[in-house]
């Protein structure tokens, strides 16, 4: 008596990563097995990631497979993926076969953590996995200033969005030798070279004072700073 009551349990916890289905009515024909694994996102940018899958078949051969990504900023599991600020991709087809899958999202925001899951459907068969996260790039990092004198001195930056974003945005530096929030002042727009580079020869400085700066971009009309604040002495 106990063991049957124990079987349903059992089959519960195997599903999420196998599952298994019967090619036809006969009862001479193999099981056809599915797996899904999340994995890693790759390609993340500030503004966009490619979310992956890995997913192997046993006994199915020919055919196509659907499969979409469900993420969110919020933490979420399989049982609330119907959630309003849980976002999914539209479905992309591929050819059965095992390997590594992925489907890129965009208009992301940069700096900040999503979570993922993949979901799969084919021949009848549906499979989710567990969930996992990536956090986006900043717009820019800030780097060491350089060249530093008695009145001047180089800021440096580099971004890493691609030369298409780099052309929607505005590139510059604020600066203080107080704070950001009562005294910061910014120069004028820099472009960055094709290594994502960019700098800009600050003048009229006081010999003797600590500067602090950062890297700044302007995209459709919002500010975003980079993670790092560098500091900086005149001689």
């Amino acid at each position: 008596m106990m063991k049957n009551v124990f079987l349903p349990f059992l089959m519960v916890a195997l599903m999420p990563v196998l599952f298994s289905c019967k090619k036809s009515n006969t009862d001479t024909e193999p099981l056809a097995y599915v797996y899904i694994g999340t994995e890693v996102a790759e390609n993340v940018t500030p503004v966009s990631a490619k979310l992956m899958a890995n997913i192997r078949f046993v006994n199915i051969s020919g055919g196509q497979m659907s499969l979409r990504f469900y993420y969110s900023e919020k933490r979420f599991d399989r049982y609330t993926l119907d959630d309003s600020e849980v976002k999914r991709t539209e479905f992309e087809t591929f050819d059965v076969g095992d390997g590594k899958f992925g489907i890129t999202v965009e208009g992301l925001k940069p700096n900040t953590t999503y979570y993922y899951m993949p979901y799969l459907t084919t021949k009848g068969i549906s499979l989710i996995d567990v969930v996992m996260d990536f956090t986006t790039q900043n717009y820019c990092v800030t780097q060491e200033a350089t060249n530093v004198e008695v009145t001047s001195a180089t800021l440096n930056a580099m971004t890493v969005l691609s030369p298409e974003e780099i052309a929607q945005c505005v590139f510059a530096f604020e600066y203080t030798d107080l704070d950001f929030e009562q005294n910061a002042r910014t120069t004028d727009p820099v472009i960055p070279d094709e290594d994502g580079k960019f700098s800009f020869n600050l003048t009229g400085l006081t010999s003797g004072t600590t500067y602090w700066f950062r890297a700044v971009v302007i995209r459709n009309g919002h500010r975003e700073y980079a993670d790092e604040e560098r500091s900086f002495k005149t001689e």
